[in-house]
């Protein structure tokens, strides 16, 4: 419970030492992180059995561990290039044809105003590859609590 809590605060610490431009990405890379640990962990937990047969078969917890690390990389990878081309194909229909408008009674501009840093989407998706080795930490230790017995029990 200790290390939860501990999780929840982090993000505030770092507001202290970041800019704003840096803080918004390290936010958006936590949250990043949190979701892949918790899809992990969902997809360590609904392979319970399989995991189990691996092990009654003599895999070892790192050869599992691959298993599931190379699925959550092939799975990021999709989600950071789909999303990347969605978004970037949207930011520039709006810079180019200017579809999405405001009422000029409410806002100062006429249509949203879009700025590619591409910096902070290049810093972004390197942080997300970078922290797939630390999210997939999480199921890793249920991958090794888990005993043999137990695994071939739960179906």
């Amino acid at each position: 419970m200790k290390k939860f809590l501990l999780l929840l605060i982090i993000p505030f610490f770092i507001q202290s030492q970041c800019n704003d431009g840096e803080y918004e990405i390290l936010l958006e890379t936590y949250s990043g992180l949190i979701n892949i640990s918790n899809f992990l962990l969902v997809m360590v937990i609904e392979r319970i059995h399989m995991i189990g047969l691996l092990k009654s078969f003599g895999s070892s917890n790192y050869q599992i561990l691959k298993i599931f690390f190379y699925r959550a990389s092939n799975i990021v990878l999709k989600g950071l290039f789909y999303g990347n081309m969605i978004g970037l194909t949207i930011c520039i229909i709006q810079k180019k044809y200017k579809i999405i408008k405001l009422d000029p009674s409410s806002y100062f501009v006429n249509e949203i105003p879009i700025y590619f840093d591409f910096y902070s989407i290049f810093l972004t998706n390197f942080l997300i590859l970078g922290l797939i080795p630390i999210a997939i930490m999480i199921p890793y230790f249920k991958i090794t609590k888990l005993s043999l017995s137990n695994s071939l029990k739960i179906k």
